[in-house]
């Protein structure tokens, strides 16, 4: 039955081997990774800030934004997107 079949395990391939697929894989592509800061001289943005801040701080800040009217959202949106356009 094995002479018939061919049935035979694929042999693994060593470490190095497997680099260099890796590595011939690699080239004439984008350098994938994360975006890294100005050579760290920045600061944290607000965003990042909100994320290591306690929750109870922010619980009613965000309670009252739930708490909006639509027309209150609306004259937000309006004033963020006026204030963007005059920052850029």
């Amino acid at each position: 039955l094995r002479d018939i079949e061919r049935v035979h395990k694929k042999r693994a391939h060593d470490k190095e081997s497997r680099l260099e697929t890796v590595i011939a894989g690699r080239e004439g592509r984008a350098k994938f990774g994360k975006w890294k800061k100005e050579q760290g001289h920045a600061g944290t943005t607000n965003k990042e800030k909100l994320k290591n801040k306690n929750f109870q701080m922010l619980k009613p800040k965000l309670r009252n934004k739930q708490k909006r009217s639509f027309r209150d959202k609306q004259i937000a949106l309006r004033d963020a997107l006026l204030k963007d356009k005059r920052l850029r």
